[in-house]
């Protein structure tokens, strides 16, 4: 009689086995395969802080923009108040009444008023010697008259 032999197959025999020199060489490549996906994870960072940035200061250049244009609105319209002003103050009945009010100036009566004559002396002798020489012609007052002024160069 024949015993049926019995076969067992274990499993962990077709495993392959691995050496040493291997096993070192897998952890190596798994080290690199590790390293270079931190690096470019590092790398993703590092350009999407940097865009980040750039919107950041052009968010800040835009909000001095902004800033700048309602100042020359506020400066424009300054202007506007200031030259309105002007014109009002250019007026002789504004400066008039403001005379009157802040100055408590007053227009002066006729007891007031005195009148100075002014004479020239050129023109005073030149008029003393025209009446001394009686009538003169209207050629005679000319030349008189230009002879004076090129005396006076």
């Amino acid at each position: 009689m024949l015993v049926a032999k019995k076969e067992v197959y274990s499993y962990g025999e077709e495993r392959n086995i691995v050496t040493t020199k291997e096993a070192k060489k897998i952890k190596k490549s798994k080290s690199k395969l590790k390293i270079k996906a931190f690096g470019f994870a590092l790398l993703t960072l590092i350009v999407c802080l940097g865009v980040l940035f750039g919107y950041a200061q052009i968010t800040q250049i835009k909000m001095e923009v902004s800033k700048l244009d309602k100042e020359i609105a506020q400066l424009k319209k300054h202007k506007i108040d200031i030259s309105l002003d002007l014109e009002r103050i250019k007026e002789s009945g504004w400066i008039e009444t403001e005379a009157e009010a802040r100055l408590g100036m007053m227009y002066p009566t006729d007891e007031q008023i005195v009148y100075v004559s002014v004479i020239d002396r050129d023109t005073s002798n030149n008029l003393e010697e025209v009446s001394k020489e009686g009538k003169l012609t209207f050629v005679n007052l000319f030349s008189n008259f230009v002879s004076k002024i090129s005396d006076n160069f």
